[in-house]
């Protein structure tokens, strides 16, 4: 069932500012960091600066050699409530778990991509790290913007609410 039917909004998704998900289902869109950093609004400004501060961090980590406190701060859940991803019924993805998470984090410690500058913003991560593609990076993307996203959605609930 779709966000407007649990809500009786009475509108089709091209009335509405947000993904007129279905609760039940994945749907194939991805949270787009690259998409993200073009946009000029208050909302998509915060929440990429948000993301840009949590990838430097983790490559300030790196770089002073914290690789343990990295590798506690690079974990990732398949983030369900927004139903987004490639499950080809319900909304069970394998997202960064903690073996694919453990890979990427392996990969990027024994590479030199952070030292060489090949990775310096979470996008580049899709073109020199086997297997992240866009659906593990919009997982990141959403799990360390989730508090961005908790408040537009608080504020679409207030929009949307009764008056």
């Amino acid at each position: 069932m779709k966000i407007s039917e649990i809500f009786n909004l009475n509108k089709s998704q091209h009335e509405l500012d947000f993904v007129d998900i279905d609760t039940s289902n994945d749907t194939p869109l991805f949270l787009d960091p690259y998409f993200l950093s073009l946009r000029n609004d208050r909302w998509s400004v915060d929440a990429h600066r948000t993301l840009e501060n949590y990838f430097q961090f983790i490559l300030h980590l790196f770089e002073t050699n914290h690789k343990e406190e990295a590798r506690r701060n690079f974990k990732f859940t398949e983030p369900k409530e927004t139903c987004l991803g490639l499950s080809k019924s319900g909304t069970k993805g394998k997202s960064l778990g903690d073996n694919d998470a453990t890979k990427l984090f392996e990969y990027i410690l024994n590479s030199r991509v952070v030292e060489s500058g090949l990775v310096n913003h979470v996008n580049d991560m899709k073109i020199f790290v086997d297997n992240i593609s866009h659906d593990k990076i919009s997982d990141l993307t959403t799990n360390v913007i989730r508090k961005p996203l908790i408040k537009y959605t608080q504020n679409q609930c207030k929009l949307h609410g009764p008056e």
